[in-house]
């Protein structure tokens, strides 16, 4: 297999240029439409894919990396990039995991290699889908923006809940589709997006899964009358009831994020949206109102991008700024404003200036070289390292930011000084929320810079309660 490494990453002009040439990202490549379709890809899609290489399988004849690796990313089919140039697979460098950057030029330089044998595997092929919308995104509009756009379908939605209360093998079908729609979410979701929406634990998701089964088959509803059954229905309709109270009824549309490093600023190359769409943008977890912003779909920039389906091309630039995302396979949502036209409204251009300091990501620290307070290392095997990833605090950090920016302040309480406190206490949060994201990629937490700021926005939240 000949693969040509570059990396749009470096620091090197020399070498960014030359990434540039081949059109990589930060953890994008091309692939060569013939291998695609071996691994199960699509000719007009990309698709996640995952790569091992050990060192032990090197040959005299084949020029190849010194030290073996593993990496992650997304890769485009295109031919001309990689048949027409002799090269089954462009792979950025910035896919290779596990090697500190410092080390990994030396290791893995720049150029071309022939690999005897590769593990190489698709995870997914990109795919438009939809997403319930999240009061992450809610909390950020007025009252008045989400009266408007929001209540009025999902007072509709309530209407049908109501009816379907009445009828249960109507109930039955519509919780098993309900069911479906979630599943295929969680196979294009990131693992921060699923970790924020899915909190139960594997034996009740298993039990949700064999009873979902029984709904699906019982075509008649022979078994609706069981107890266990009964309780079951009874028990989701609940929680779509408590969805919708919290989320409302409107979905938001997606799609696989991919570079398009020429785009014009504020633009977008959408090819299942109509050129000169207005869209809202966004990525979760949602950090503040900065990553929500607005685009205009020019399909007509990038012709021959056209072709692609379920992805949506954006520059690297703004991708990063103001949704914090890179391209191993992010899910970037996409939808028109007209479906929302009073939040659009309130929704920042993607040209305009943060509305919050910018929040930069910090240094990683690789859980192996982490160290207590005595400078002892504080992970020596590899449980310890996975029970630390697991035990991250995303979803806290997030519903507490939700909290804070909810909260009002009490009555005679003079509002510029509240706001102030408040958007400082934000800053912090928006920060913690950061660290928590990279948890899996570093040993760094938020205790580490912000002691005490989970209880302190605790109290706050408490405090200065928003009722509305």
């Amino acid at each position: 297999m000949k693969v040509k490494i570059v990396d749009s990453q470096s620091d090197n002009p020399k070498e960014k240029a030359l990434a540039k040439k081949w059109q990589t990202g930060d953890c994008h490549g091309k692939i060569s439409p013939a291998l695609a379709e071996q691994l199960g890809a699509i000719h007009n899609r990309p698709f996640q894919f995952r790569m091992a290489w050990m060192k032990q399988w090197s040959q005299e004849d084949c020029p190849t990396p010194e030290i073996s690796f593993l990496a992650k990313g997304t890769l485009l089919p295109d031919a001309q990039l990689t048949d027409n140039s002799g090269y089954d697979i462009i792979l950025d460098r910035s896919s290779i995991k596990g090697i500190a950057k410092d080390k990994l030029a030396s290791l893995i330089p720049c150029g071309d290699y022939e690999f005897p044998q590769i593990v190489l595997g698709n995870r997914g092929n990109a795919k438009t889908t939809e997403y319930e919308n999240s009061w992450q995104f809610s909390i950020w509009y007025s009252e008045s923006a989400i009266e408007a756009d929001i209540v009025p379908a999902t007072k509709a939605e309530a209407q049908k809940l109501a009816s379907l209360q009445n009828n249960r093998i109507q109930l039955a079908k519509y919780l098993v589709e309900q069911h479906d729609k979630k599943a295929a979410f969680r196979q294009t979701a990131d693992d921060t997006e699923t970790s924020l929406n899915e909190l139960g634990d594997e034996q009740t998701k298993r039990h949700e899964s064999r009873l979902i089964s029984i709904l699906r088959n019982d075509k008649l509803g022979q078994l609706l009358d069981f107890p266990k059954v009964v309780d079951f229905m009874q028990e989701q309709l609940a929680r779509k009831w408590k969805d919708l109270a919290i989320k409302g009824a409107i979905h938001h549309g997606s799609a696989m994020a991919q570079p398009g490093e020429d785009l014009l600023p504020g633009t977008i190359v959408a090819p299942h949206l109509r050129h000169g769409t207005e869209v809202i943008v966004t990525r979760y977890p949602i950090v503040s109102k900065d990553n929500i912003r607005r685009y205009t779909v020019n399909n007509k920039q990038k012709p021959e991008l056209m072709q692609y389906k379920g992805c949506v091309f954006i520059r690297p630039d703004q991708a990063m700024q103001h949704h914090q995302c890179d391209f191993d396979g992010d899910q970037l949502v996409v939808t028109p404003a007209s479906r929302l036209p009073h939040i659009a409204q309130e929704t920042l251009h993607a040209n305009d200036e943060n509305q919050y300091e910018a929040i930069e990501k910090r240094p990683k620290i690789d859980y192996t070289q982490a160290t207590d307070e005595d400078g002892k290392r504080k992970y020596t095997k590899l449980r310890q390292i996975a029970v630390a990833i697991a035990k991250n605090k995303i979803g806290w950090v997030a519903t507490l930011i939700g909290r804070v920016q909810s909260s009002a302040p009490e009555a005679g309480q003079p509002e510029g000084l509240f706001n102030q406190r408040k958007e400082k206490l934000l800053g912090k949060l928006f920060d913690a929320l950061q660290i928590e994201v990279d948890s899996p990629k570093s040993a760094t937490r938020l205790e580490d810079y912000h002691p005490n700021l989970l209880e302190t926005a605790s109290k706050w939240s408490q405090q200065y309660p928003c009722y509305l």
